[in-house]
Order: C-alpha cells, then sequence, then structure tokens
C-alpha cells in the first residue's frame, strides 16, 4: 500500500518569467509595463504535467519573492494523490493563508493535472458547455487621448470593452472611447473614487451606455457602497465589486451593498475557492465575474486557458426579452439583456425590471432576436436573481393556457404559479434560507495516535470534542454538540483556531409540520387493492375519478399510488381543499414517505413556503401537499396529481386568473405526462358527466361499517325543547327534540359530536322592532352580523365595524331584536344545554392563527373536546371513530341562494358532514334540520346517495329548463363601479358587445343572459352588475373570453367556470 502511495506522489517544479507589455497599463492607483511570474509544473512519476501561473499583487503585499517562498514552505504539503483536490487545498490554506497567488497556482496546476490524467479538460469535469463560454473583454488602460484612441481600435476583435476609470479625466476619457466605438463598455474606477464623486458619475456612465461599474470605492467603504448602490440602482446600473471581495466569507456581508463580484483566483487561492464563492453570490442573487489580471501566455499550456478570459461574465452577448408582468395589462415589454445577465435570462426565468419610476419582477416568457420597430426605447433588465428559470416549461406553458382558457393576462397567471415572496423587488432572490452551523473535522494530520497525543497534550477538552464528532461521523452541528452533548463553545473554537475543523453554514429547511406524529398506513381492503389494479390498468392520459363513500379509505389508495410514482423516482402533488385539512393529510403522506414531503399554503410563513418551493425545485423533496395554490409546486419529474374532495368549491380562485385548481391539475398532468386521480364521496356534476373521466368506485366502508342513519327532521313540525328549557328566545334556536335526546345519550356514553351550521357570527342582522330597520353595511348591501367576541357588527366582505346599537338609528326605539342565529350563538346555547360538556367551535374567527385549526382537531382526537360546533371547514376529512351523533342544525341556509348551484353544494354539505358519523364500533346517527324536507337535495343526502341527486338535479339544467353546467359552458362578467349609473350603462355595452359577437363571428352559437344586477348588488363601494354568457362549444367560449382580454376595462371580470353567481 505504501509503495502504491509513494507511485502517486507529485514533484513540483518551478520557473520565473517576465513580461513587458506593449503599452504601459495604468490604473487609478499607477503605472507599469513589467510584470513578475512565476510558472508551476506539477509533475507525477508518469510523466503528466499540471501547470498554473503564479499572478503576484503588490496591492495585496505580494511580490515574486514572497511568491517564491511560498512554493518553498507548500512544497512540503504536497498531496500523494492528485485526486485528493480538497485536503490539498486545505493544507495549503491552512500553511500559508495569506499569499493567495502561490496557492491559486498550485490549485490550478493540480487541477489541471487531474484533467490530464483522466484525458478531460476542466470544463467537463465541471459539468460546463464550451458553447456557453461567455465573451471577453478587452481592458483599456489610462492614457492620453491619442492613444487610448489607439487602443480601442487595436480591441476591434474583442466585442466589450472594460475602461479603467478613476482620474479628474474620466468624463474626457468615457467621451473619446464612446466616439471610437459604439460596443457595449463596463466601467472598472479601481477604488479610485469618493462616494460624492461616484454619484456625479453614475448619470455620466448611463448617459454613455456603461454596463456596469466596478470597484468604485475604497474596499472597506460598504457603507458607502450601499449609498453609491441606492443612487446606481435609480439608474439601472449594477454595482460590482474586485478589491472589496476576496474569499466567499466576505459575500453575505457585500450582498444587499452591491449587485456582482468579480473572482480573480489569485486573490481568492484555489478553484475550489472560487467555485464556493460562485455558488455563495449566486444563493444571494448576485451576478458573477470571473476575471484575471495580467497574466503570461503560457506556450506549454493549454490554448483554451481560463486566464485568457479576462473580465468575461458567465453571459452571453445582449438580447432582447419579451418580459409579462404581474399587472393586469395583456401585453409583453421588450427589455435590453446586458451580457452580464444573459446565462440567466431563458423563458420561464425572474428578472427585475424598471416600470416607469418603480422596479417589478417579471418573468421572460421568450427571446427577441430585434426589437418591432425603430425608435423604441428599450430598457435594460436591472437584475436576474436565479441560477435557473423560476418557473419550468410545462408550467409556463400551463400560465399560457390558464391565460388563454380564462382569458386573464398572461402576467396575471404566471403570478398565481409562483409563491407572493418571490415577486418581491425588496428580496428578488426570496427570503433568505435558513442556516445551520456545522462543525466538519479537517483531520490535517490526525490519522496517528502519537500527533493526537502531541496536539491534544495540553487540551483534553478539545480532544473530547475532536473524537466526539469524528464518531458520529466527521461533522455535527454546533447546536446539538453544545446543547445537547454539553460540549464546551471554547473547545469547539479551539478546535477551528488549531486548524483541525471549520464550521461550515448547512442550509437548514425550516418545516413547521417538522413534530408531526406520523403513524404509517393500514393494511389495504381487498376493495382497495381492486381499485388500485383498475387505475393502474387505466391509460395515463385518462383522468381516474375515485368515487368513494365517506370513510371508504380514500387516502389510503391515494398513499399507494403515490407510493408507486414515488419508488419509480418521480414527484407527486396531492391537494387538499382546505388548509384545515393539511396537517391530518399531511401526517399520513409522512408516515409512508417521511421527510420527502414539503407543505405549500398561505397559512405559513414566507420562509417556510420559499424554503418548501426550493426543496421541490431542487428535486430534495419529491411529494407536495397543500390547497389550491400547490398545483403549481415546482416538483421534479412530475407522476401523478392528486385532487382529494374534487367537488370543493374552495378549488376555484376568486381573483385573476380565477382558475380552478382541478382543471388546472388536468392540464398539468397533461402536459408533464403525469396521472391524475380526482377522488370524493360526493363528486361535482361537471366530473361524473365528462366522458373523459374513468370512474372506479370504493361503494364501502373500510371494515364493512354501515354509513349511518339520517333522520330527517321537518323544523316545520318536529317537536322542540321548550324556550324556557333552552334559555334562548322562542324561535331563535331550532332545536328538536330527537338532536337534543341524541346529543345527550352521547354525552353520557362518553362519545362525540359533531354540529354544523354554516353560518358565522352570533346573529345574522340586528331588528327594530318598531319600524323594522335593519343596520347595513354602508359599503355593501348586506346587512350586518353581529359578533359577540368580540361584541360588534361586522361585514364579512369588507370588513366594516360598528358597535352593536342599544337604540334604532331611525325611530329611537329603545328594543332592539337578535334575528338569524350563527356559529357563536349556536355555541353560547350548547353551553347552557349541556353544562357539562366540553365544547370547541371551528369557523373562520377561531381559526385565525397559524395552528388553530390543527389545534382544534388535535383537541378532539386526544378526546379533550365532547361537542364540537362550527361551519362548513367541520364537514370534510375529519376522521374521528367516537363521534357517533352528527347534527345539521339548519340545513337550509344556503338551500335557497340565488344560484343554480344550491341545491348541489347542499347535497355535497349535508352528505359530507354525514360521514363523520359512524366511524367506530359504536357506529352513528345523523339528524339533519330542515324546513325543506321533500327537496331532491335533502332527500338524496340522507340516503347517502349521488346518482340520487344527479337523477334530479341534471334534467333541471338541460333544455327545456334554462341549460347550466354542466349541460352548457359559462361564463361570467361582472361589471363593478362606484357609480350606479355608470355600473349599468356599462353592463349593457358588455352585454351589447356579446350579442353582437355572437351574431357576427360565432354563428349565434354564444346565449347571452342580462345584464342584470348581481344578487350581492354591492360590494366594498362598488355597484356590481353581472351579463352571463352560455354556450355548449368550449370553443365559442375560448374565442370570447380571449377577445375580451384583448379588449378588456379595468371594471369588468372576467369569470370562466364560476363557482357562484352572487
Amino acid at each position: 500500500m505504501v509503495a502504491e502511495e509513494e507511485s502517486l506522489a507529485v514533484k513540483l517544479l518551478v520557473e520565473q518569467c517576465s513580461i513587458t507589455t506593449r503599452h504601459p497599463f495604468a490604473i487609478a492607483r499607477g503605472s507599469t509595463n513589467g510584470y513578475k511570474r512565476a510558472w508551476v509544473r506539477l509533475v507525477d512519476e508518469d510523466g503528466q504535467e499540471g501547470w498554473g501561473e503564479a499572478d503576484p499583487s503588490s496591492f495585496y503585499g505580494e511580490t515574486l519573492e514572497t511568491v517564491l517562498a511560498g512554493f518553498e514552505r507548500l512544497s512540503a504539503h504536497l498531496p500523494r494523490d492528485p485526486f485528493d483536490l480538497e485536503a490539498a487545498e486545505d493544507r495549503w490554506e491552512h500553511a500559508l493563508p495569506k499569499n493567495w497567488a502561490a496557492r491559486a497556482a498550485l490549485s490550478a496546476a493540480l487541477h489541471d493535472l487531474v484533467g490530464k490524467k483522466l484525458r478531460q479538460p476542466l470544463w467537463r469535469l465541471w459539468g460546463l458547455d464550451p458553447q456557453r463560454a461567455p465573451l471577453s473583454s478587452f481592458t483599456i488602460g489610462l492614457d492620453s487621448a491619442d492613444k487610448m484612441r489607439a487602443k480601442v481600435r487595436e480591441a476591434e476583435d474583442y466585442p466589450i470593452l472594460k475602461v479603467k476609470l478613476g482620474t479628474d479625466r474620466d468624463e474626457e476619457i468615457l467621451r473619446i472611447v464612446r466616439e471610437t466605438t459604439r460596443k457595449p463598455l463596463r466601467v472598472d474606477a479601481n477604488a479610485g473614487w469618493t462616494v460624492a464623486r461616484a454619484k456625479q458619475m453614475i448619470p455620466v456612465l448611463k448617459e454613455h451606455g456603461v454596463e456596469f461599474l466596478e470597484q468604485p470605492l475604497a474596499p472597506d467603504d460598504l457603507d458607502g457602497l450601499l449609498e453609491v448602490r441606492r443612487v446606481a440602482s435609480k439608474h439601472h446600473l449594477p454595482v460590482v465589486v474586485d478589491e472589496s471581495c476576496l474569499v466567499a466569507a466576505d459575500i453575505p456581508r457585500l450582498a444587499a451593498r452591491v449587485d456582482g463580484i468579480n473572482i480573480k483566483l489569485a486573490k481568492c487561492g484555489s478553484l475550489r475557492e472560487a467555485l464556493r464563492m460562485i455558488a455563495t453570490a449566486r444563493a444571494h442573487g448576485m451576478l458573477v465575474m470571473v476575471g484575471c489580471s495580467v497574466h503570461g501566455r503560457n506556450h506549454r499550456a493549454r490554448p483554451d486557458s481560463a486566464a485568457d478570459r479576462a473580465g468575461a461574465w458567465c453571459a452571453a452577448a445582449m438580447t432582447y426579452a419579451a418580459v409579462v408582468l404581474p399587472v393586469p395589462v395583456s401585453r409583453s415589454y421588450i427589455y435590453e439583456v446586458p451580457d452580464p445577465l444573459a446565462a440567466r435570462v431563458a423563458p420561464g426565468a425572474r428578472v427585475v425590471v424598471p416600470l416607469r419610476r418603480r422596479s417589478v419582477v417579471g418573468i421572460v416568457t421568450e427571446a427577441v432576436s430585434h426589437l418591432p420597430s425603430a425608435g423604441i426605447d428599450v430598457k435594460p433588465i436591472i437584475a436576474a436573481p436565479d441560477d435557473e428559470p423560476a418557473i419550468s416549461p410545462p408550467l409556463l406553458e400551463l400560465g399560457r393556457w390558464m391565460s388563454d382558457y380564462y382569458g386573464a393576462p398572461l402576467g396575471l397567471a404566471l403570478r398565481a404559479i409562483l409563491p407572493g415572496p418571490l415577486w418581491s423587488v425588496a428580496r428578488p432572490q426570496g427570503p433568505a434560507p435558513a442556516a445551520e452551523r456545522v462543525l466538519v473535522l479537517t483531520g490535517n494530520g490526525m490519522d496517528s495516535l502519537l500527533e493526537r497525543e502531541r496536539r491534544f497534550k495540553r487540551s483534553p477538552k478539545r480532544r473530547a470534542v475532536y473524537e466526539t464528532v469524528e464518531a458520529l461521523g466527521g461533522s455535527a452541528p454546533v447546536s446539538h454538540l453544545v446543547g445537547q452533548l454539553r460540549l464546551s463553545r471554547n473547545s469547539i473554537d479551539g478546535l477551528v483556531q488549531q486548524g483541525l475543523a471549520r464550521i461550515e453554514q448547512v442550509p437548514e429547511m425550516r418545516d413547521p409540520f417538522e413534530g408531526l406524529s406520523t403513524p404509517p398506513p393500514p393494511t389495504l381492503t381487498e376493495d382497495q387493492r381492486a381499485v388500485l389494479r383498475g387505475i393502474a390498468g387505466t391509460p395515463l392520459n385518462q383522468p381516474v375519478l375515485l368515487h368513494g363513500v365517506t370513510g371508504s379509505g380514500k387516502t389510503l389508495v391515494y398513499l399507494e399510488v403515490l407510493r408507486g410514482v414515488v419508488a419509480s423516482g418521480r414527484g407527486a402533488i396531492l391537494l387538499v381543499p382546505e388548509i384545515a385539512l393539511t396537517p391530518q393529510t399531511v401526517a399520513r403522506v409522512r408516515g409512508v414517505f417521511g421527510d420527502r414531503v414539503a407543505v405549500l399554503h398561505s397559512g405559513l410563513s414566507d420562509g417556510e413556503r420559499a424554503d418548501a418551493w426550493r426543496a421541490l425545485r431542487r428535486g430534495e423533496r419529491l411529494v407536495a401537499v397543500g390547497p389550491r395554490s400547490a398545483v403549481f409546486a415546482p416538483v421534479q419529474r412530475l407522476g401523478a396529481i392528486v385532487v382529494d374532495e374534487e367537488h370543493e368549491p374552495s378549488y376555484k380562485q376568486g381573483s385573476a386568473p380565477r382558475y380552478h385548481a382541478r382543471d388546472a391539475a388536468a392540464m398539468r398532468a397533461q402536459l408533464e405526462g403525469a396521472r391524475l386521480i380526482l377522488g370524493s364521496a360526493t363528486p361535482s356534476l361537471e366530473t361524473l358527466s365528462d366522458e373523459r373521466i374513468v370512474t372506479v368506485a370504493l361503494p364501502d366502508r373500510v371494515g364493512a361499517r354501515p354509513l349511518p342513519p339520517v333522520e330527517i327532521v321537518d323544523l316545520r313540525s318536529a317537536p322542540r325543547i321548550a324556550p324556557s328549557e333552552t334559555a334562548a328566545p322562542p324561535g331563535v334556536i331550532p332545536w328538536s327534540e330527537s338532536l337534543d335526546t341524541a346529543i345527550s345519550g352521547a354525552l353520557e356514553r362518553g362519545e362525540q359530536v359533531i354540529l354544523l351550521l354554516n353560518r358565522r357570527g352570533f346573529a345574522t342582522f340586528v331588528q327594530c322592532p318598531a319600524c323594522g330597520n335593519v343596520p347595513g353595511c354602508p359599503q355593501c348591501a348586506i346587512a350586518l352580523t353581529v359578533h359577540h367576541t368580540p361584541a360588534s357588527m361586522r361585514c364579512h366582505y369588507c370588513g366594516h365595524e360598528e358597535p352593536i346599537p342599544e337604540i334604532c338609528g331611525i325611530c329611537g326605539n329603545p328594543t332592539q331584536r337578535l334575528r338569524g342565529l350563527g356559529t357563536q350563538q349556536l355555541e353560547h346555547f350548547v353551553g347552557l344545554r349541556y353544562p357539562r360538556a366540553r365544547i370547541a367551535r371551528m369557523d373562520l374567527d377561531t381559526t385565525t392563527s397559524k395552528w388553530a385549526h390543527h389545534h382544534i382537531l388535535e383537541r378532539v382526537a386526544r378526546g379533550e373536546v365532547d361537542i364540537l360546533l362550527g361551519t362548513q371547514m367541520i364537514a370534510k376529512g375529519l376522521d374521528f371513530p367516537n363521534v357517533t351523533v352528527v347534527g345539521v342544525v339548519d340545513a337550509d341556509t344556503g338551500l335557497h341562494f340565488p344560484d343554480f348551484r344550491a341545491g348541489e353544494r347542499t347535497f355535497q354539505l349535508v352528505a359530507q358532514v354525514a360521514g363523520r358519523a359512524g366511524r367506530g364500533a359504536r357506529g352513528g346517527r345523523v339528524f339533519v334540520q330542515t324546513r325543506a324536507p321533500d327537496h331532491h337535495a335533502i332527500r338524496a343526502a340522507a340516503a347517502h346517495s349521488v346518482s340520487q341527486f344527479a337523477a334530479v338535479e341534471l334534467p333541471l339544467r338541460t333544455p327545456p329548463h334554462p341549460p347550466y353546467p354542466p349541460r352548457t359552458g359559462l361564463v361570467r362578467f361582472v361589471i363593478a363601479t362606484a357609480d350606479h349609473a355608470q355600473t349599468a350603462e356599462l353592463a349593457e355595452r358588455v352585454a351589447a358587445w356579446l350579442r353582437r359577437a355572437s351574431t357576427e363571428h360565432l354563428d349565434g352559437a354564444l346565449t347571452v343572459l342580462g345584464p342584470a344586477p348581481c344578487p350581492l348588488m354591492r360590494l366594498k363601494g362598488k355597484w356590481r352588475w353581472h351579463v352571463l354568457g352560455k354556450s355548449a362549444e368550449p370553443r365559442v367560449l375560448g374565442r370570447v373570453v380571449r377577445a375580451w382580454r384583448a379588449k378588456g376595462h379595468r371594471a369588468v371580470i372576467v369569470d370562466r367556470d364560476p363557482v357562484s353567481l352572487l
């Protein structure tokens, strides 16, 4: 083994050389035309040679003599194995921390030797593409006017010029260079300016078309750099530093002060340090330039040496790009792509661009080879924060589909795809990643027991730390060593000072769901296996509807499908309708996939969302879970999308682009060749009627448990508890004897109860018994809802709030009556009726904090809640075996809304909440209180029968009745302005435009209804009218919404496939 190691030994050969330039090279700090350099060779016993060059800089106190002395010292630390690159560079840095030029030369020579031994160029070993190699710039030093003109002419083969400034002749020099050439210019002041001078020069630089400004101030003037950058950013001029940035550790303090860095091997000390600098700078969203000083042309080195690419940016030549902005404008904007940014500017990339007097983040949609017309004032892109496009090609195409299908501007469609924090101009790279300090052993000379005894003779505590970390695999978080193992922080610092360890900042994902208990999934039933076989036998391009009754184990089927997808190396998305369901779903998914699951939803912090998004984008996590917006999760190699409770209206976004996540999921699955599974116990009629969808069924509950019997309680005639017994005014609480008896019995047996009332607040409104006045919202055409916690009247649409009146504001009557019932009043009543019961209320008012949903449901799961009451959020996805009684306190709250889907929504809500009962061995019962006991939606829900409901409802939406989805397509135009007359007039114009389009362009295939006032006629100070367009041909509605998108009007909202007509 020793002989083998010795055969790999390398030796160092050093040659001195002098370089004389054609012209004296002058910068702000001085001038010279003679340079002393050293060439080094690392030669192995096979005769292979690796070459490097030392470029000492007097600015950093280096000379040829210090470099030669450095080589003498470093020769004792040459690697036996040239492939031991990291260890070799670490030893050199420890042995000679300040002589950067000498270390850089040896690093280059060692990498060159490795490449030659492998018969591969270094660019290939690093995975680079030579076709994307950036163009070099030619540097023009300070000189007389005539000589500078001559230098510019000599540089005719170079497409980009860098001009040295930093004297009182700067304006003259720029004018001379610009008069001589129209090539792109860059400027390097070499720390020759003050802050005031830099501010003075910035407008001059922009006037002459300078692409960026390098090192305007002294290297240590960080506050000055920040001030200069603020001014430069207003002129869209990037500021870059050279002398201020030596190594990667300098970058974090510079990130907020400059736009980019110039990396030079001779000052950073090694190629691996240069790579760390590139990665660190890009992680901070900074531009990266790799440059050099004056190097000799080593005639024995490779002709494509990195030294010949002086001042090259990691970018291509300047072009133009089409950029869409997150504004309601249906067009793209053309921006100039500065050469430093060209490598990052590609379709799907985020860019910061100027827009009037501000800067915004936009998305590049395509490259533009030439301007559409001459004379256009094209502004340059300011920054491109990401190494790779933030939006993948399939997601970009999905954005285009949403724009075309829903008639929304492409910028708004793409805004929906990226998380909100990534649209910030202040932090375009998004929230900074969290990092953990990790102690990493370097292992310098510690293999020998004698050496270990010598190093730790007087420091046993350091030895204890060293050997503890060694036993942990060579690295450990500092917090773990100090907090859990109680090791000394001073001993840790001592190891670092000795060079035996280093501190690394390791990225740490902020995962709020990390502590969730994750029970393993139960065993599949035979019915579930049959369903899985049915799904597997369906072609990938056909969506699958998993129609399973409540409690049939649909989630387990989803998990098994996703297990197969992940096992094949692909990713998956699982959508849930409510944030409230996310923790429960995440726990189940993590029981299968562990920490490969990322969660995306609006209830998380910006940092948590950004971390999850990054982890998915990098492929570190393969499964995304979340509500509607998770359909855009950047999952790599997408293999499946599951939409749980696909019928839920919460999957429809209420603001532009007003997409439906179910339909967006279908298109994304098609674009990426992924499986789409829709799941529900009460599927939407659109899904049931879609002939492209294959249905697989789970008709029975797990364990053959029966669905709970449902008793319809007719509130018109059913016996009620007397008002004196309920402590409530007569008629206020619809509380039947049958529901009361069932709840009392369940509580006596230690069982749990769920009560649904889909109305927030304490009372629906306040009314004067004398004159009948009902206080309304001054901004909305709706009565104010009474709340008791805290006591006030509130508008649930605009947030307006008033105190509860003691006297009538119209007639002065001192008595006011509360009308209607809300969840707060129900909670108050239930507390009085069952004083020993532990009650939890779950509605929007009790779940505003981040973990409120989860905490309430955890209490129910632990048996700490006897009665859970709330709005629709308690009706779906909950699985509590001890719930034996479910009561729908008033099933009519939404049954008679002026909306064609009112019956369908009622059926789904009642059927879903009924499914929460009877999931355990004790069974369950459901009570549905209603004044419309014969309504087909109530009857079908009581029978747990989707087919029974569809058999009655579908004919009601089919001619000769007025057709509605799914029998026809629908688009809704909502017109809203602050002036009622203007709104009505504009609505008439929209309706006339639609009728004219139908007659002249669509062969009468569009039916137009309206205009008419919306049921909610005034919201947030705006009067609302709407016009409906119907057509059985999707292409017709597509042409209509796209035509309106081009026409547009700020007061008109276009909603294709609306889920509400209110």
